[in-house]
């Protein structure tokens, strides 16, 4: 399954904050909820079957963006696989659709007469979409992890593109969402297909090596997918550590110079 990867990797990060293996026990202080017959796909083999009631209070807190007393019920009934996997199957809502949505609604705000000096702010308008999604929206696991995906692949409204037109930031959003519990493969494809993305890292213009008219191919986004968004500056072990040379002093970098 493409998605299983990605998904293990969420629900590892969750679960080792959440401090250690749950008990199945009730009598153990774990909370009595509904465990699946069957484990999904998605799930790790050291995956507990329930949470205590800290462990619950942990995973709350990093699986969502503060949970309402009605959220906190629903983990509580349904336990935290259950809700998962529900969460998993919840429709995305386009911030770029509903800025769109909502640009008569701001351009109204503005007096005829005003001589265009004072002008609607669209991307205060998709701050407010932005908030409202995070901190109200039923799909609180994708917030979360579109949330925690947007501080790697970084885009910026400091960059004068994206700030002069926000609904390329929201579109952006939209393709972290979409991929959110999906292939690292395919997110990334869409990434750098991104107008946003091209903009910011500089590669919407890059031309093709031509000596004659001395023009090179922009070498900005290449770096950054290397260095930041895959494979890193460095080998690493599988528990994250680096990788040391035989004398165990120096990292192994991950290309070597030509």
């Amino acid at each position: 399954m493409q998605r299983k990867r990605i998904l293990a990797a969420i629900l590892s990060t969750i679960l080792l904050g959440c401090g250690g293996e749950g008990s199945s026990e009730n009598n153990d202080g774990n909370v009595g909820t509904t465990t699946p017959s069957t484990p999904p796909s998605w799930l790790p083999d050291n995956a507990p079957s329930s949470l205590t009631n800290e462990q619950q209070r942990s995973f709350i807190q990093r699986a969502t963006a503060g949970a309402s007393a009605h959220q906190i019920a629903e983990i509580e009934r349904l336990g935290y696989i259950n809700w998962m996997e529900q969460q998993f199957n919840l429709p995305t809502i386009s911030h770029r659709q509903t800025l769109e949505a909502a640009m008569p609604s701001v351009d109204a705000t503005v007096p005829p007469s005003n001589c265009g000096f004072i002008k609607p702010s669209m991307s205060a308008a998709r701050d407010g979409i932005w908030w409202d999604q995070m901190l109200y929206g039923d799909d609180q696991l994708r917030q979360r992890a579109t949330f925690a995906l947007s501080q790697i692949l970084v885009v910026s409204r400091r960059f004068s593109y994206i700030g002069r037109h926000p609904q390329s930031l929201a579109a952006y959003y939209d393709i972290l969402q979409q991929h959110a519990f999906g292939n690292y493969r395919d997110l990334l494809e869409a990434v750098t297909l991104s107008p946003a993305m091209g903009s910011y890292l500089s590669m919407v213009n890059s031309k093709k090596h031509n000596p004659k008219r001395g023009t090179y191919p922009d070498e900005n986004y290449a770096r950054e997918v290397m260095q930041l968004f895959t494979i890193g500056l460095y080998q690493l072990e599988q528990d994250g550590s680096a990788k040391l040379d035989s004398m165990a002093t120096q990292s192994i970098p991950t290309a070597k110079p030509t």
